[in-house]
């Protein structure tokens, strides 16, 4: 089997938890979706990887942090829903530190994005110029 069809799987069974969780309001459900979030993560990767023209390792390097630092947003999003679900004494400082966390990476995910953008401009126009 391809990867595609993992990842084909991974979202149905994702779904399935989703609606699961939303049905019963257990959040033993929810929390199982979060190894489908990496798994997720993983092929991400790799299917950008394989989309790219230009393979330099610095190249790579910058796709694999922005992948990471996306992921860790997703999972501090995961951790505020987690702070909302239960009565820790405060709370909603908890909440602020995650929703901090989780924009911070959002924001390096944005600028690692642009920055591997720029660059196989940048090697493409090298490469032209030969």
């Amino acid at each position: 089997m391809k990867s595609g069809n993992y990842l084909i799987i991974s979202f149905m069974l994702f779904v399935a938890l989703s609606i699961v969780f939303f049905v019963t309001k257990n959040n033993f459900y929810y929390y199982l979706t979060i190894p489908i979030l990496i798994y997720a993560s993983f092929m991400r990767y790799n299917r950008e990887k394989e989309k790219l023209t230009i393979k330099t390792t610095k190249i790579l390097i910058f796709l694999k942090y922005e992948i990471i630092s996306f992921t860790i947003a997703f999972l501090a999003m995961y951790l505020n829903s987690f702070f909302t679900n239960t009565r820790i004494f405060l709370t909603e400082l908890y909440l602020f530190i995650t929703t901090i966390i989780s924009v911070i990476f959002l924001l390096i995910y944005l600028i690692l994005h642009i920055k591997r953008t720029l660059l196989i401009r940048q090697e493409l126009r090298k490469n032209n110029s030969k």
